[in-house]
């Protein structure tokens, strides 16, 4: 008979032997598949007949009749069901009607002994498995079938492709490697080598289609799809539902420990550990997670081994390469760090150049030669060889032979190693201690992972409980007299933003006329940099009370760059508020005249041009400890590419968005004032000519800028958050501070891991913006939040009993929070004057990306803090407000810049926000409390006027609230200059303790609260503003 299924398992058979009931198989059913009752045979008078039925149904088969072939072959079977020919037959007409089930349970009847059809029939199930999404059952076979016949290589090419496409990525590499080495892997399986931690499509030009609806719990895929676009939450709820149904897989195990560890499930990962299937610890996964849980310990050096066992097994995994930049840092291996660094980065160009190879590709030859000496590079000499071969079949005239002598030599293992672990080795790293040199786990020797003290472990911690109140914040903006929107193109741009188009201008609040109220300064783009300027101003403020009019040329204050950040401060320390405005190109200086007037003090520079060098964030302060103002300068990228408009394909989307790695990275600065005002610029450290950011260097993509006391010595420190990159922390050092000698070009210091504010609680930089500087628990002082990407966590940076922070946002709630938010401009605002500081944050995506599912306008958020624990607060508008009111909660915005004032003088914090895409929300805080506050603005006399970095104790009873005053204030902004303490219930007067930035204290008794009250250093009492 001609073969229906022409197999690359077997070859055609003609003959069988008969099928009886006592024929034994050695290769087992998947489960599921139940082998049909039989009968055995008959003896050879029907045979004629029988052949006859079979030469019809092959015939009628062949001609597409397969409900005729079926009669046929089913009139056979029931002749003689010993036939596996005629079992096999009728499988495939079964199957070509779409009887998927029935055709499946006929061929698994055929035994897998069957010298003539046994094995093809198991080759047909394992891919009917495969295509009815029975992936798992036609593993089993597959690798039975493989055990069988070890020789066959089709076979191991099947179950590469099943094991990738249920997301099994590194037992697909186990079994793809070998035909590595063997010279019969293909382009694409050589693809999918590039990176095991996401979907096997991941390194493709065009990845597949995934309806993630139709996943079953057999597959990883949608763990790793979640995985990789940061739904942590999500990926480990389904990866459980995979264990569920497959306890004993080793692989899918690793994974769950690692997302138990990203997630920061001590207890559900101890738990895991206790029951780990055989051979776990082979997977990289489960080293990743060893290490996280080594780094929650504060046990650096095994967290560093961990990891290193984790390259060993996996050396494509971003993470790990983050992990141990991160750990390397702290160990005070910096350029160990870097190395690692450089190494992810390279990583990254070989997918990209993975994806670019291709017959027809026009970078196809150079695409190859990059992606071979990566792979050498990375010790990786077998797909090295491999990438080679595809190279040099396409182009033989990029022979080397230098590359080809290179790959003649296999590396011995202390060359693997210096390749893949940046000149490290393993063994100097000793293994945790409740892991033997065996790799033998000691489970008993678990306990929760060592997070700072109690919340009230502190002896100043406040016994108050925050009760909750409802929030009402009104956007009265228009109604208030202001409206501004801000646009960041001459013509407004909502899709493909160039870089410095997403970001949105700042706003200032600062009483420039020392009338006692708060006036208003909002940045504005409005060009098209870098050839033409702005075709609008920014716009100022000022506050008559109930509205507020506007004044930009009356007060000189007109500025057409393209305007990022904005600050203001006492520079030439006369007593009246100067500004200065961040622009893409020259910053803009305003002395206040004293008059209601401002002077552009670089009026005489006329070179004011746009160019590619931005200033994003500003900050006025004493930064140098010689009590005069300096101006801290926090700067994104210097590189002309960021002018270029964003690609985009044939079908509408752009193919590639800016982000800032793909750009020359700008050094912050600080313009250091001297006695006789005249400001010297000192650089951060050495300036990039090209090439992105790397950790270890001075020069980063800043967004956010934080300038306070943050290591609790006389002085101030500024905090620079950074997008991808790790976060700086700057402290001024000479030989009068610390003993400590002036290093390099630059008297600054980078602090941030020493410290602890450098990366997130994984070790891993993200993509930081927003600040906001509170005392958020009310133990041991002021605490850092930062904001992030999606579906990165905002950074909670818990200060310490002694000094330092750790990053802890699920102790806040703040995990579950900031999913599925882009966050930018982020403070704290006492909304109720509970003593609990509450958060409010600007959120909105850089680009509308809503046709990948996510949301392009988000949330505004309210975040009331309940005894240290932040919920919903869930705003409304004031019940007062005509019903025809756009309820500003209700609706999503583009918000960027935040920052808070109390414009109103009634005692409770207001908010103002800028937004990418609508009007600046003006948010007056009309919550109804019984709470009582206390707010005090300081003068410095012998230290600089706004005395930055002062520390602040108010005393009522048993309760102290520590503030340390600050600048920069997060995202492009400026906060009004008042220190603002919800008190809760305490009516009683209280003590206020001022330590200045040179150590001096002043003390005031029994000041009345629900007041404003200056403080002026050195004077004796404490005046009553209202």
């Amino acid at each position: 008979m001609t073969c229906l299924w022409v197999p690359i398992l077997a070859g055609c058979q003609t003959e069988s032997k008969p099928v009886t009931k006592t024929a034994s198989a050695k290769i087992s059913r998947p489960g599921g598949v139940e082998r049909q009752e039989k009968t055995t045979a008959t003896d050879g008078a029907d045979m004629a007949s029988l052949d006859v039925l079979i030469s019809k149904g092959e015939a009628s088969f062949l001609k597409g009749d397969f409900q005729a072939a079926e009669q046929h072959y089913r009139t056979a079977a029931l002749m003689d069901a010993s036939r596996a020919d005629v079992l096999f037959a009728l499988a495939q007409t079964k199957w070509q009607l779409g009887d998927t089930d029935h055709a499946i349970k006929l061929i698994a009847d055929i035994p897998a002994d069957d010298a003539h059809w046994g094995f093809a029939a198991r080759g047909q199930m394992a891919d009917w498995l495969m295509q009815t999404s029975q992936t798992q059952k036609a593993v089993v076979v597959y690798r039975e079938l493989i055990e069988a016949r070890p020789d066959f290589t089709p076979l191991r090419h099947r179950l590469v492709s099943a094991l990738n496409s249920i997301g099994f990525r590194a037992a697909a590499a186990k079994v793809l490697m070998p035909l590595v080495k063997e010279k019969q892997a293909s382009e694409d399986e050589l693809r999918t080598l590039l990176n095991l931690s996401r979907p096997a499509d991941f390194a493709q030009r065009q990845p597949e289609p995934f309806d993630e609806t139709s996943a079953t719990v057999d597959s990883m895929r949608l763990t790793l799809t979640r995985f990789d676009r940061s739904e942590l939450r999500d990926a480990a709820d389904w990866q459980q539902q995979v264990i569920d149904a497959a306890p004993d897989n080793p692989e899918a195990a690793a994974w769950m420990l690692w997302l138990r560890a990203q997630l920061m499930q001590w207890d559900q990962w101890t738990l895991a550990m206790q029951t780990l299937p055989s051979g776990t610890q082979d997977y990289a996964m489960f080293w990743l997670a060893a290490g996280d849980y080594e780094i929650s310990k504060d046990r650096h050096e095994s967290a560093v081994r961990c990891y290193l066992e984790s390259m060993r097994r996996d050396d494509t995994v971003v993470e790990t390469h983050q992990r141990l930049t991160a750990a390397l840092l702290v160990l005070g291996q910096p350029d160990v760090a870097q190395a690692f660094d450089e190494r992810r980065f390279a990583q990254t160009d070989t997918i990209e150049a993975g994806k670019a190879i291709g017959k027809q590709q026009p970078d196809d030859r150079v695409a190859g030669e990059a992606i071979v000496r990566d792979m050498i590079r990375f010790g990786r000499m077998d797909q090295a060889a491999a990438w080679y071969r595809v190279l040099a079949s396409r182009h033989p005239e990029s022979r080397n032979e230098v590359i080809e002598s290179r790959l003649r030599v296999p590396l011995d293992e202390p060359e693997y190693e210096q390749a893949k672990f940046c000149g490290l080795s393993a063994e100097n790293f000793a293994l945790p201690e409740w892991i033997d040199e065996d790799r033998k786990i000691a489970v008993d020797s678990f306990g929760p992972p060592t997070l700072l003290g109690p919340k009230t472990s502190d002896e100043n911690a406040s016994p108050r409980i925050s009760r909750p109140i409802a929030a009402t914040m009104v956007e009265v903006a228009a109604e208030r007299g202001i409206h501004f929107q801000y646009r960041n193109h001459s013509t407004h741009r909502t899709k493909f933003m160039r870089i410095h188009e997403s970001l949105v201008g700042g706003v200032a609040a600062f009483d420039f006329d020392r009338d006692g109220r708060i006036d208003l300064y909002f940045n504005q783009g409005a060009g098209i940099p870098p050839s033409k300027p702005g075709i609008l101003p920014n716009q100022l403020y000022r506050n008559l009370g109930s509205v507020f009019e506007l004044v930009t040329d009356l007060a000189a204050t007109d500025d057409r760059g393209y305007s990022l950040g904005v600050t203001a401060g006492d520079l030439n320390q006369d007593g009246w508020p100067d500004l200065v405005v961040a622009n893409l190109g020259t910053n803009r200086v305003f002395i206040n005249q004293g008059d209601g007037t401002f002077r552009d003090e670089a009026s005489h520079n006329q070179n004011r041009q746009i160019t590619e060098t931005f200033t994003t964030s500003i900050g006025i302060a004493d930064v140098t400890g010689d009590s005069l103002p300096d101006l801290v300068s926090v700067r994104y990228v210097t590189d002309p590419k960021i002018f270029q408009e964003v690609e985009v394909g044939p079908d509408g989307v752009a193919l590639r968005f800016p982000g800032p790695l793909q750009f020359t990275p700008a050094v912050d600065s600080v313009a250091v004032c001297k006695p006789t005002g005249e400001r010297t610029i000192v650089d951060l450290g050495q300036t990039k000519s090209n090439g992105i950011a790397m950790v270890g260097e001075a020069a980063q993509p800043g967004l956010g800028l934080m300038i306070s006391d943050f290591d609790g010595k006389p002085g101030a420190e500024f905090f620079v958050a950074n997008d991808q990159r790790p976060n700086q922390l700057w402290k001024f050092v000479s030989p009068e501070n610390d003993g400590i000698p002036v290093s390099g070009e630059s008297p600054f210091t980078d602090i941030a891991v020493a410290m602890g504010t450098a990366l997130n609680l994984h070790g891993r930089a993200t993509a930081c913006m927003g600040i906001a500087w509170a005392d958020f628990d009310n133990v041991n002082g002021d605490d850092l939040m930062v904001t992030n990407w999606y579906n990165e966590w905002i950074n909670a940076y818990r200060s310490g009993p002694v000094a330092g922070f750790r990053d802890d946002p699920i102790r806040f709630g703040l995990d579950v929070l900031s999913e599925k938010r882009v966050g930018f401009g982020i403070q704290p605002i006492d909304f109720d004057n509970d003593g609990w500081n509450d958060l409010i944050i600007g959120n909105g995506h850089i680009e509308d990306l809503s046709h990948t599912g996510t949301a392009f306008a988000m949330p505004t958020q309210l975040l009331a803090n309940q005894n240290g624990h932040f919920v919903d607060a869930h705003p409304t508008e004031s019940a007062t407000v005509d019903a025809t009111h756009n309820d500003y909660w209700s609706t999503l915005h583009h918000g960027r810049c935040v920052i808070t004032c109390d414009f109103n003088q009634d005692g409770r914090m207001d908010a103002v926000i800028s937004d990418l895409n609508g009007p600046a929300a003006v948010i007056e805080n009309q919550t109804v409390t019984p709470n009582h506050f206390l707010q005090i603005e300081l003068v410095g006399r012998s230290v600089e006027r706004d005395a930055v970095a002062t520390i602040i104790q108010v005393t009522s009873g048993p309760t102290k609230l520590r503030h340390a005053t600050a600048t920069g204030d997060g995202y492009e902004g400026k906060n009004e200059t008042v220190t603002h303490f919800g008190l809760g219930s305490a009516s009683d007067r209280v003590d206020v303790t001022v330590t200045w930035p040179n150590g001096q204290a002043d003390e005031y008794k029994q000041l009345s609260v629900d007041h404003r009250w200056l403080i002026t250093e050195g004077d004796p009492e404490a005046w009553q503003l209202r």
